[in-house]
C-alpha cells in the first residue's frame, strides 16, 4: 500500500478532530481545543500534516505549532511538535517516519531553525531514528504536605502517630523557612498584567520559551475549560514571580513558574507550598523541571520521583544552531507537564 503525505488546510478542521476521536475515543482534542491550539496561537498558524492511503483516506496526522524561544538571549521562532496520531490499522508501518521526513523537507522552506518535542516512551525511539537529538529529560519532584494523606494506604493505628509527628515537623520546617521571606507576599491573580521586562531578561539557561503577556494569556487564560490558578509573589509591592498551578482535591501541580531573578525561585517554592499546607485536604505539591534546576526543588524539600519525560530537538537549519546543538539545555521550572 502506498502512502501519500501533504500539508492540510485550515478548513479541514472537522476531519482532524474526527480522526483523533476515531483513533482515541478519549482524546481531549475537541473543535474548541483545536481552534485554541492551532488557530488562535499568538505566534501564528500551525502546520498540520496528513498521511493518506491510495484511496485518500486519512491514516496519520502530525501537528506542529509555532513557538517563540529565547536561545542564547536571542528571540527565535521555531516549532513545537504537539499532536501525532496514526490509525490503529497502520501503526508499525512507518507512517510516523514518512510524515517526519516530509515535514523536515517542508520546513526547509521556512526560516524556523528547529522543532522541539516532548514524545512519550512509545514514539521516542522513532524520533531518534529519523534524526531528532535528545536534550535530556524533565524530572518530576513532589513535596509532601501531609504524610498521612500522601501515604494513605500505609496509615494504620501504629503509623498514625508517626505520621502526625512527621506532619508537625514538616509544618515547622516550612514555617521557619518562611520567616526569612517576610518581605514577600503571595496574592491570587487573574492575569499577567504586572509582568515586566525583567522577567524576560532573567536568563535561566541557553534556551527557554519566550513568556510574553500575550503568550501567557493564550496559554493559561484563553484555553478552553480553563483549569489554572495564577499567583503573584511580590516584594514590597514589586512583582517578583508568577506561579501557575492546577489544583485538584488532594494534589497541587505547579505547571509554570515565571521568575524575575533566579534567587526568587526557592522562596517562591517554599511560600506556595506553605500556602497550600493551610488546606487540610492537600497532600502534596508536584512539579517538573530540567535536571539543571533540580537543586532549587531539593533545597525546598521536594523529593525526586522516578517519572521522566524526554525532551528532543530536530535541527532544520545548521546555520543557526551550529554545532552547539548538543550543548543546549532546555530550562523550564514547573514546565507544562500536561498535554498541550
Amino acid at each position: 500500500m502506498s502512502t501519500k503525505y501533504r500539508k492540510s488546510d485550515i478548513d479541514e478542521l472537522h476531519q482532524i478532530v474526527n480522526f483523533f476521536k476515531e483513533c482515541e475515543p478519549n482524546t481531549i482534542l475537541t473543535e474548541s481545543m483545536y481552534q485554541w491550539k492551532y488557530v488562535y496561537n499568538p505566534v501564528g498558524l500551525s502546520r498540520v500534516y496528513f498521511a493518506e492511503d491510495e484511496n485518500d483516506t486519512l491514516v496519520g496526522v502530525y501537528s506542529i505549532i509555532p513557538w517563540k524561544f529565547i536561545v542564547n538571549e536571542e528571540i527565535i521562532e521555531g516549532y513545537q511538535a504537539v499532536d501525532i496520531m496514526v490509525h490503529p490499522s497502520q501503526r508499525g508501518k512507518g507512517t510516523i517516519v514518512g510524515l517526519s521526513k516530509y515535514i523536515f523537507e517542508d520546513l526547509k522552506t521556512t526560516t524556523s531553525p528547529f522543532i522541539l518535542g516532548f514524545p512519550n516512551e512509545r514514539i521516542y525511539p522513532i524520533h531518534l531514528k529519523v534524526g531528532w537529538k535528545s536534550l535530556g529529560t524533565f524530572e518530576t519532584y513532589v513535596k509532601i504536605l501531609r504524610v498521612n494523606k500522601y501515604c494513605k494506604r500505609l496509615e494504620t493505628k501504629f503509623t498514625k502517630p508517626i505520621f502526625s509527628i512527621a506532619n508537625n515537623i514538616l509544618k515547622t520546617i516550612d514555617s521557619l523557612r518562611c520567616l526569612f521571606y517576610n518581605d514577600l507576599e503571595l496574592y491570587e491573580a487573574s492575569d499577567f498584567s504586572r509582568l515586566g521586562e525583567s522577567f524576560q531578561k532573567y536568563n535561566a539557561g541557553d534556551m527557554k520559551t519566550l513568556r510574553s503577556q500575550q503568550y501567557l494569556k493564550w496559554r493559561y487564560i484563553d484555553k478552553p475549560e480553563n483549569k489554572y490558578h495564577i499567583y503573584l509573589l511580590c516584594e514590597k509591592g514589586k512583582p517578583q514571580c508568577y506561579i501557575v498551578t492546577i489544583e485538584d482535591l488532594n494534589e497541587v501541580t505547579i505547571v509554570d513558574l515565571i521568575a524575575s531573578t533566579r534567587k526568587v525561585i526557592i522562596p517562591a517554592l517554599n511560600i506556595i507550598s506553605n500556602h497550600f499546607r493551610k488546606d487540610p485536604l492537600k497532600s502534596s505539591v508536584r512539579c517538573a523541571c530540567h535536571s539543571d534546576l533540580s537543586h532549587a526543588l531539593k533545597r525546598s524539600f521536594f523529593i525526586h520521583r522516578n517519572v521522566k519525560w524526554p525532551i528532543i530537538i530536530y535541527n532544520i537549519d545548521n546555520g543557526v544552531l551550529n554545532s552547539s546543538i548538543d550543548t543546549f539545555t532546555w530550562h523550564i521550572l514547573g514546565g507544562d507537564i500536561e498535554v498541550l
